[in-house]
């Protein structure tokens, strides 16, 4: 009866995580504007937009009057302008606001060299003569960091793993399993070893998370407490091709060297290493100072119901977009 009873308020809270604006699993991720140059001064715009953000709020550049901007999709639309762009200032415009999150410009020349651009204080952007690729890894760097830190679902699974896991050692082995796990198939996901289906393993990690966080709320020894590392590692596998997909959004010509794969990884573990940090600091916090325990106990377990409901929030959410999708294709 109690699992029963658990069960449903995991459902009770995933129903209200419906109604929550602030469930979206990746909200700090930033919007990419790839402009891939062509010949005879064409070129070829494609947007990239983060989960449940309204494409009717898209950038889009303010064009000189001798190009004309041929829209395929409200997504990837073709520049066709009577001179070069190269040198010339392009004003960046939103028609109902200006999101509060990173917009960055990935620039292709003809030759494929890569230029990635932080646009989001300026708000325009100016075409580069020649391809400056001097910071680009620190740029790659940023973007696997905000990744993380975007992802409340890879968050909270680090998280989960952390309360689960009372040894220190094992912990360690954790840890590094899961980091180990998602940077194998970050790399060979991203040099095209293989190419997985996004959508379902994006629902397999939302699972993950429900799964750790029921483990903690019935408080007896589950599958992660018993092999920690091998449950790490497996969703580690997982994870890393969500990571992947954000890689495969920069590249959009599918041009990606291994530095820039190194770097973005990176990021990544930089903020994994973040998460942890303060995660011990936490701790070390609460149990420094004569903290109410009680309430901490409650707090912990009030967390805990929440992720518990955000978890299947994710699942049912993102198991209906992709059910969606494979509808289309299936009765149209």
């Amino acid at each position: 009866m109690a699992n029963i009873k658990r069960f449903i308020s995991f459902l009770l809270l995933g129903f209200a995580g419906c109604f929550s604006t602030q469930t979206i699993a990746h909200g700090l991720e930033p919007i990419f504007i790839s402009v891939i140059t062509m010949e005879n001064n064409q070129y070829r715009v494609e947007l990239k937009l983060p989960d449940e953000y309204k494409e009717e709020n898209s950038p889009y550049f303010l064009l000189p009057e001798d190009c004309i901007n041929t829209q395929f999709n409200p997504l990837i639309s073709t520049l066709n302008c009577q001179e070069s762009l190269l040198g010339k200032t392009l004003d960046i415009r939103f028609d109902y606001y200006v999101p509060q999150i990173s917009t960055l410009v990935n620039y292709y020349d003809q030759q494929g060299n890569n230029e990635l651009v932080d646009i989001t204080t300026k708000q325009s952007w100016t075409v580069p003569v020649k391809v400056d690729n001097s910071n680009l890894n620190l740029r790659y760097l940023i973007v696997g960091f905000e990744h993380i830190l975007g992802g409340f679902d890879h968050v909270l699974f680090i998280i989960c793993l952390l309360m689960i896991v009372k040894s220190r050692k094992k912990l360690i082995q954790a840890i590094t399993g899961f980091t180990i796990a998602h940077s194998i198939t970050l790399f060979i996901v991203s040099i095209g070893v293989i190419s997985p289906a996004i959508e379902p393993i994006e629902i397999i990690v939302a699972m993950s998370v429900l799964l750790l966080s029921y483990e903690i709320i019935n408080k007896k020894e589950g599958l992660t407490a018993h092999y920690p590392v091998t449950v790490s590692f497996f969703c580690g596998l997982l994870h890393g091709v969500g990571f992947s997909s954000v890689l495969s959004e920069v590249n959009t010509v599918n041009l990606v060297e291994l530095s820039s794969i190194l770097f973005f990884n990176l990021g990544v573990e930089l903020g994994q290493l973040l998460i942890v940090i303060s995660w011990l600091f936490i701790n070390f916090i609460t149990n420094r100072f004569n903290f109410d325990q009680k309430e901490i106990y409650k707090a912990r377990v009030f967390s805990i119901y929440l992720t518990g409901g955000l978890a299947m929030y994710w699942v049912l959410d993102r198991f209906f977009l992709w059910f969606e999708a494979r509808s289309i294709h299936l009765f149209v």
